[in-house]
């Protein structure tokens, strides 16, 4: 059984975590909503966390997603990332977020 348990978080954007068993289909279902989102041109950021991933990381993949050239640090990217965000909104999908330390989940 796969659960969705929305929540607004301290910016007031909508979040919503998708928890169930290993195997009970939480990727398959992000790669459905994936090419939804193509067909309805939604515009989303996906990538998928491992153990290895922390919060530059993180950013440096999210900032790739965007279209940002990453010739900046990190602090940096995380700036242009949210103003970029702020103009131009779109879904992040984070698959096997389990991995993300909480540092790299406040970034």
């Amino acid at each position: 059984m796969i659960y969705s348990l929305p929540y607004r978080d301290s910016a007031s954007n909508t979040s919503t975590v998708v928890i169930g068993p290993p195997g009970a289909g939480k990727t398959m279902g992000l790669r459905e909503w994936e090419r939804l989102a193509r067909k309805e041109e939604i515009r989303y950021v996906s990538l998928a966390a491992d153990v290895t991933t922390s919060a530059v990381p993180l950013i440096r993949l999210i900032a790739d997603g965007l279209g940002i050239p990453m010739r900046s640090t990190a602090a940096y990217l995380l700036h242009v990332i949210k103003e970029k965000l702020r103009r131009d909104p779109a879904v992040l999908l984070i698959d096997e977020a389990q991995h993300l330390n909480v540092r790299a989940l406040e970034a």
